[in-house]
């Protein structure tokens, strides 16, 4: 047996995700609700599990998940499992919790998912300390109890930090991608046929699927680890963390209003969610914290690229409020043949341009979105140092003595920003070719999470280029 301890963590709305993710696996008939600790409806539970969270304020992470798996094969009537659950959580000290109990059978291993609170019915905060060493020895003895296949490992070496991070079954499906790979089949062989055990199944690799540390058990540590080392080094784990975070998005997506709505949900998931401007181009970055794995939003579907989300545009956050001024004010600034027009032409974008006026004129400049909610005002330069009054100004006098009007930007910007504002108005998403992006996964120098605060040296030269 396996008893996998999920990391507690703070959010209700967490939580309510959990368990109705749980109430759709009984109705499609992969899942069964064993015991709730209140005797109510599991649909209920979230409510109670709260009243109990809120018993606490000192406590701030107040819900949990168990998740304790069989072996393939292996299995037990409900009666012996939910023995079997309830003595684990009671002698884990969590007996007086709010708790749900749900036998999941969609696997090739049974296994139940325990929701519970980490603070019991007085409102006490339930100790969770040596809590995985105490899981160990408990998980052991109730092997023996009920008659399970023991969980042993030569010289008892425990998972690594790193490894945790993997997900149960991604050791089992990089191991079948990898061996795939005309550069890393022959390397893995070698240390497959090392193991006694492995040769023994007579069994084809693809008909072989165990957990991590099912895995490591019948490899032996050793062999388990060279493995790990080689699949990590060839990236061979993130595909499978790019369908993980694709099945959150999907998820998370379909209950979120509005893209500042979407973005706070995926953080109280623990997932990742930035808009960063380099080279004259937004997008989203988005990731798994846990798991330090971070992808652009090109590598995923349209709709969840910068531009693309089919969300209500009123609820920009502010950075994405600064990056649609940035596009849209440096759009009609190339379109514009004199200062008036600019005004004009941001205008009909619903984009509100103020002048800063002294006693010796105007002197600086400032923007804001007039059709949305929560309204930021920047200044020119916040956006970027070309858009200062001085350089706006500087730009029309130059237009005038013959200069072009239109400045080449990267071949994407224009249509970008067509895109934008097609959004903005409560179009649909236009079509773009999609992009086959394959790649190893590898974080390139553009996926920097926060933009550098670096200042630039300005360029030597007389002449103004925007």
């Amino acid at each position: 047996m396996i008893a996998e301890i999920q990391p507690s963590f703070s959010s209700h709305l967490s939580m309510s995700r959990k368990i109705e993710y749980q109430l759709s696996k009984v109705k499609e008939g992969n899942g069964k609700v064993l015991y709730t600790s209140t005797g109510d409806e599991l649909a209920a539970m979230p409510a109670y599990m709260k009243l109990i969270s809120q018993l606490n304020d000192r406590v701030k992470l107040p819900y949990a998940e168990f998740i304790l798996s069989l072996y393939p094969g292996e299995n037990l009537s409900d009666e012996r499992w939910l023995s079997l659950t309830e003595e684990y959580i009671e002698r884990m000290g969590y007996g007086k919790s709010c708790y749900a109990v749900v036998l999941n059978t969609d696997k090739a291993h049974s296994h139940v998912h325990v929701l519970l609170t980490t603070i019991d019915e007085e409102g006490k905060s339930i100790p969770s300390g040596n809590n995985y060493s105490r899981s160990e020895k408990i998980s052991r003895e109730l092997e023996q109890k009920y008659g399970l296949l023991p969980l042993e490992r030569e010289g008892g070496k425990r998972t690594t930090l790193g490894e945790a991070q993997y997900r149960n079954y991604y050791f089992d499906a990089a191991l079948k991608k990898a061996m795939r790979s005309y550069n890393y089949k022959d390397k893995l062989s070698v240390v497959l046929e090392r193991s006694d055990t492995y040769r023994s199944l007579d069994k084809p690799l693809q008909e072989i699927k165990l957990a991590n540390e099912e895995w490591r058990v019948l490899l032996g540590d050793e062999s388990y680890d060279n493995l790990f080392v080689l699949l990590e080094k060839g990236s061979f784990f993130k595909p499978l963390f790019k369908d993980e975070l694709l099945q959150q998005l999907d998820r998370i997506y379909a209950f979120s209003e509005s893209t500042s709505d979407f973005r706070r949900n995926l953080e109280q998931e623990g997932l990742y969610m930035r808009l960063v401007t380099k080279k004259d181009k937004s997008y989203y970055v988005y990731g798994i914290k846990d798991s330090g794995f971070y992808l652009k939003d090109v590598s995923l579907p349209q709709k969840y690229r910068f531009g693309n989300i089919r969300f209500d545009g009123r609820g920009m956050t502010a950075d994405e409020q600064k990056h649609y001024l940035y596009d849209h004010v440096f759009k009609a600034l190339n379109a514009s043949l004199g200062y008036e027009d600019f005004k004009k032409r941001l205008a009909e974008e619903s984009i509100r341009v103020t002048e800063h006026v002294n006693s010796k004129g105007a002197y600086g400049i400032s923007f804001y979105m007039e059709n949305v909610e929560n309204a930021h005002v920047f200044k020119g330069a916040d956006l970027s140092r070309k858009l200062t009054y001085q350089n706006i100004q500087k730009h029309f006098d130059g237009v005038a003595v013959g200069l072009s009007p239109h400045i080449d930007r990267v071949g994407e910007f224009r249509e970008r920003v067509d895109r934008e504002a097609f959004y903005m108005q409560g179009g649909g998403v236009m079509a773009i070719p999609e992009l086959d992006i394959t790649g190893s996964g590898k974080k390139s120098q553009e996926d920097d999470l926060i933009p550098s605060k670096k200042k630039r040296k300005r360029k030597s030269g007389p002449d103004f280029s925007l």
